[in-house]
């Protein structure tokens, strides 16, 4: 006969582990899953689209999302509330926090909009890009309008944006531009054309020294047109849609965390990311920690890397603006390694990232707070093994 603790351990690792948990691949103590026979503990798809509430990973970790506003979800421009994720199928959206500066966006009727030469404007005068009858008609004949007097910081990057469609059997050219008051001088145009299908036209302006309102609008020219959902922001590259209806409106921070159990000593992480736009500012984190290392995170559009606190290594990808590309990185002993389609780079690891039991994993930013990646990222796949986590 066996002895009774003999008996008692054979039972608890064909059951159930320490604290409850499945020994074999279910959730550990407060939550952290014991890795299952192929070393992954995370593993997110994020198939199902839509506002999710209490979005859940695959392998069954409750994924955190702090955000004190609601958003407006990607595309689908459907409404996400408070701390609800936005999910479409290139994946949960992720982005900072932002303010449309334009305060009537989808009222060009208003009386914010000043008109010259005498444009016709009619209010809700087509189904907009959300579904709703809400975009007004334009029909200017060598005219105007514009937004004015809006505050704006010196040197500061800002983004202008609207949705337009033609509102006549032909291709319209619509001159959207950003003119600076201070000097009465035009800070940037982009001749848009208007086609029969809703599109969002971009206009990336940086105010010089000194500035301190614009205008935002349509220049003088000959266009008949659909307009909706101006924007007016403040960063380095458009960001979605925030609606407003008198007032300045803000969408804050997307904060979205979930806990591992990662060592430090081997491991590897992979996901499908792509940016909303080619251009930002310093680096867009995929799979960030609270401090400065990321065990992955996007340089430039062509770039992905990791960095563990000391060392970088980078590895060219094709544009990741463009279409969703699978990034992936690895650590184990001295080497660190970010593996894209174009191939793989290695480097030195200084066995530091600062992972363990427990660590809190920041999808798509530093500690919820900057580095935002200001895209979708899916398909994440996090593990203990070096080897694993194939692209």
């Amino acid at each position: 006969m066996r002895p009774l603790a003999v008996v008692a351990a054979l039972l608890i690792a064909s059951t159930a582990g320490a604290a409850g948990f499945r020994a074999s691949a279910s959730l550990g103590p407060s939550g952290f899953r014991v890795p299952s026979g192929d070393g992954i503990v995370f593993r997110a798809s994020f198939a199902t689209t839509g506002c999710l509430a209490s979005p859940v990973a695959d392998t069954g970790q409750a994924i955190t999302v702090t955000r004190a506003s609601t958003r407006t979800c990607g595309s689908s421009l459907a409404t996400c509330q408070n701390n609800e994720l936005c999910v479409e199928s290139d994946g949960a959206l992720v982005e900072p926090g932002r303010t449309n500066l334009i305060v009537f966006s989808q009222a060009f009727d208003n009386a914010e909009w000043a008109l010259f030469n005498a444009p016709t404007v009619t209010a809700d005068a087509a189904v907009a890009p959300d579904g709703t009858t809400t975009a007004d008609q334009v029909n200017a004949g060598s005219a105007a309008i514009r937004d004015q007097g809006i505050a704006v910081a010196a040197s500061t990057a800002y983004q202008f944006t609207v949705w337009l469609k033609r509102a006549t059997g032909s291709n319209q050219t619509v001159p959207i531009y950003v003119f600076n008051d201070s000097s009465a001088s035009v800070l940037g145009t982009n001749n848009a054309t208007a086609t029969d299908t809703w599109q969002r036209f971009t206009l990336s302006v940086t105010t010089p020294v000194g500035a301190t309102t614009v205008q935002a609008g349509f220049n003088v020219g000959s266009y008949n047109v659909y307009a909706w959902g101006a924007q007016l922001e403040a960063g380095d590259a458009p960001t979605t849609y925030i609606a407003t209806a008198g007032t300045a409106a803000a969408r804050a921070n997307d904060a979205i965390s979930f806990p591992i159990n990662v060592p430090d000593s081997e491991g590897c992480v992979r996901a499908d990311v792509k940016l909303l736009a080619s251009a930002f500012a310093g680096t867009a984190r995929v799979l960030g920690l609270a401090g400065a290392p990321s065990m992955l995170y996007v340089s430039t559009d062509t770039q992905a890397s990791a960095n563990d606190g000391t060392n970088t290594v980078s590895q060219a990808a094709s544009s990741i603006s463009a279409a969703s590309r699978s990034l992936r990185s690895s650590w184990s002993g001295s080497t660190l390694l970010v593996q894209t389609a174009s191939g793989s780079t290695s480097g030195s690891y200084d066995g530091a990232f600062g992972l363990g039991l427990p660590v809190t994993v920041y999808l798509g930013s530093q500690n919820g707070s900057s580095n935002f990646l200001g895209g979708y990222v899916k398909n994440i796949k996090i593990g203990t093994r070096a080897s694993r986590c194939d692209l």
